[in-house]
């Protein structure tokens, strides 16, 4: 007994058909890539097969709702409900687990692991899944699509940018000559002030809210695509740019340390131009008699010039990549790998050499190390309780090993004291 009744259903289409069950099972895999449709499903699922197998697996599948179990049992998929129903003999899969496929050869039997969002709900039970379903599928059709990236990178964020920046340069007394750390706190005051304050046009959610909500799905997502590649001998394959999860699928770390950068670049371009301005019209301190709607109707197409001039520019701390086609490939769910010659930094480091000798690609992460250490700018927690616990577990463990140390030294103990060889 080895295949199964395999329900999928879309927003407006049921498929019902037969299905071997191992062949259910990288289906469930696949929603780990966000489907919201029977051919991005078909899509998703290419990531769990073969890498030369050209067979459709849900080319049997029919128009209709039939959910009564054949052989082995049911399988189904609501992709508007986020809920996966089980009731088979042949397996029992969950939210996480692996999957078996071969490698780029066809010859060695490999494990493909997955991690699906945490709002996908399994159930085991064949005959009372259809309430559950439905109700579901009220809560989130009721859920008005948001399209953050337009907010986050478009205008809104544009005028925000230029109107505090007037308002800074108006009221404070900064100069070239001035504390260079009032002149990098102004900046981060505005970057911080954007990330954390509530939007109608985000759903009364603030920037960082929005950005961090898919973080962890998609970081998860990419570290398996890594671990498949390796073993798998060739990258998976990336979502489809016309894909939902493409489209609305969150924000990785990649892309919100991309995204620090590109708002400090616009900052420190938005203040040259007021020092330009106010240079060209011989003003004594600052322009005060701009308004902000004179400075926005000027400045924000002048802004979003720079805004695309920074994301298509290569970087060389990138391999000369820009910073549109990194976050490009990973809201396609692909990692970031390089050969062992190209992510050598120093020829004779024997890390770097025995690295540039290992087969398989290496892959390379940003983890925003570089970007001011604050709450607003922290990528790792959601609350500002728990930013503010680590800080004081980091404190603590601070003062501990440096208590430590001063007994050590008061004891005239060494590093490498034979008490601890």
């Amino acid at each position: 007994m080895s295949d199964v009744r395999l329900v999928v259903r879309e927003a407006g289409q049921d498929w019902s058909g037969r299905i071997h069950g191992s062949d259910a099972d990288r289906a469930i895999a696949a929603l780990s890539a966000d489907p919201v449709t029977l051919p991005e499903l078909e899509v998703a699922v290419t990531r769990f097969t073969e890498p030369t197998t050209q067979r459709r697996l849900f080319g049997h599948l029919t128009r209709g709702l039939r959910d009564e179990p054949y052989d082995a049992g049911l399988v189904v998929i609501d992709l508007v409900a986020r809920l996966v129903v089980i009731d088979s003999t042949y397996s029992s899969p969950g939210p996480v687990g692996s999957v078996r496929t071969r490698d780029d050869q066809g010859e060695t039997d490999i494990p493909v692991t997955y991690h699906l969002a945490d709002n996908w709900l399994f159930l085991h039970d064949g005959n009372a899944w259809r309430a559950v379903a439905e109700a579901r599928r009220g809560e989130r059709t009721g859920c008005s699509l948001l399209d953050a990236r337009a907010v986050l990178y478009g205008r809104p964020m544009l005028e925000f940018i230029a109107r505090e920046t007037l308002a800074t340069f108006q009221r404070d007394t900064i100069t070239d000559a001035d504390d260079a750390d009032r002149f990098y706190d102004a900046f981060k005051n505005i970057h911080a002030a954007w990330l954390l304050t509530p939007r109608d046009d985000l759903q009364s959610a603030c920037p960082r809210e929005v950005m961090l909500e898919r973080r962890d799905h998609l970081m998860r997502d990419l570290q398996d695509r890594s671990q498949q590649w390796s073993r798998q001998g060739e990258c998976p394959p990336g979502l489809e740019e016309s894909s939902f999860a493409f489209r609305h699928g969150g924000f990785g770390t990649h892309e919100l340390v991309m995204y620090y950068g590109l708002i400090r670049e616009l900052l420190w371009s938005s203040w040259d131009r007021l020092k330009g301005l106010s240079e060209e019209l011989h003003l004594s301190d600052r322009p005060k008699s701009f308004t902000a709607g004179d400075f926005l109707t000027t400045e924000v197409p002048r802004l979003e010039r720079v805004r695309d001039e920074w994301l298509d520019t290569p970087d060389p701390e990138y391999h000369m990549r820009t910073p549109r086609s990194i976050i490009h490939r990973e809201r396609r769910r692909l990692p970031e790998g390089v050969s062992g010659e190209e992510a050598i930094i120093d020829p004779d480091c024997p890390c770097c050499q025995m690295m540039c000798d290992m087969p398989g690609p290496v892959f390379w992460h940003l983890d925003g190390s570089e970007m001011d250490h604050d709450f607003a700018f922290d990528l790792y927690h959601q609350t500002r309780e728990e930013w503010e616990e680590e800080q004081r577990e980091w404190e603590e463990s601070s003062r501990r090993f440096a208590a430590e140390q001063e007994e050590r030294q008061r004891l005239g103990l060494t590093d490498c004291s034979s008490d601890e060889l």
